[in-house]
């Protein structure tokens, strides 16, 4: 009895969950700009195999695209470019994110105080790869050049003694 109602809990509370879920259409997002959405109803299975994504529908059908040609594969709307109300007013830009070759970084001062400011980059794990030290109000730190850098999630922390702001990059 207990074993039949656990059963039961489990299918409700997964049943529940999945009548909450938003994401109901997978948009894919290509390189040209071309934006294909595949209700997800109507989708039996998505695979990645010889450099192509594939969405098998439950109709037969199979739409290709290939990896190299993809921008984006998202389960909500691609509506623009987004930049968090946070992000934009925060002292901290680095750019390019994701970058390859040369990250810049500008730092604005909020306090508009002579300052040492503190910069280090580490790796997800904590690892310090980079560390450097500025005298500034407003700068425009140096570029740090990242091409020997291995692909990656890293966090860049920078502080001018009384706040440490920490933001995500992204290597390609």
């Amino acid at each position: 009895m207990k074993h039949n109602q656990k059963r039961l809990c489990t299918l409700l509370l997964l049943g529940l969950g999945l009548a909450g879920v938003h994401a109901q259409t997978l948009y894919i997002l290509e390189k040209t700009g071309t934006q294909t959405p595949f209700a997800l109803a109507n989708v039996k299975t998505i695979t990645f195999s010889g450099g192509n994504l594939n969405v098998n529908k439950k109709d037969g059908n199979t739409v290709s695209k290939a990896l190299t040609s993809l921008q984006y594969l998202n389960f909500s709307a691609i509506t623009g470019i987004f930049t968090p109300a946070a992000e934009s007013t925060s002292p901290l830009t680095l750019f390019p994110n994701p970058v390859q070759d040369i990250l810049n970084v500008v730092y604005h001062n909020a306090n508009n105080i002579q300052a040492v400011i503190q910069i280090q980059v580490s790796t997800i794990d904590g690892r310090v790869i980079y560390s450097e030290r500025f005298d500034s109000q407003n700068c425009t730190l140096p570029t740090i050049n990242v091409s020997r850098w291995q692909r990656g999630l890293y966090l860049v922390h920078i502080g001018n003694g009384t706040e440490m702001i920490t933001k995500k990059l992204i290597k390609n």
